[in-house]
């Protein structure tokens, strides 16, 4: 009797752990993100949206991973490759803060500081893992 309880039980777990796409927060990613950091875009013509970029420069491609987006200041957009001005490999995304919104609650608690990033692995699970440290640069001033 108490062994099969046990077994009953264990089955449960294990079907609780394997079921779902949803793997969670990965503590230590694959994906090196290195010197993040975000600005504020302050356009010349009055009626031009007010907007922030994000980038998230990272160090080696992973085929594995397919980055989509990331949950920042309240925020959840999309994340494009790109690639800088001195040859260096970014995410970023352009956030539109003009308009008042309802701030998006990420699946997982970030700081003011920190972005959280989604993408599917190898495995076709959604997964995601946290950049710290992102720094807030000088605005934009564009024409």
């Amino acid at each position: 009797m108490k062994y099969s309880i046990g077994l009953v039980i264990g089955l449960i777990i294990f079907a609780s752990c394997s079921g779902g796409k949803e793997v969670g927060l990965d503590t230590a990613p694959l994906l090196q993100i290195k010197g993040p950091y975000w600005q504020e875009v302050i356009s010349g013509q009055q009626d031009d949206p007010k907007t922030m970029i994000l980038i998230l420069p990272y160090v080696t491609e992973l085929g594995s991973y397919q980055v989509d987006s990331v949950y920042f200041k309240g925020y959840h957009e999309a994340l494009v490759k790109s690639m800088m001005q001195n040859n260096q490999a970014v995410y970023r995304t352009r956030i539109n803060t003009d308009q008042p919104v309802t701030p998006i609650v990420p699946p997982y608690a970030i700081l003011e500081n920190e972005a959280l990033v989604s993408y599917i692995d190898f495995e076709k699970k959604k997964r995601y893992f946290k950049v710290s440290n992102v720094e807030m640069r000088e605005p934009m001033y564009l024409p």
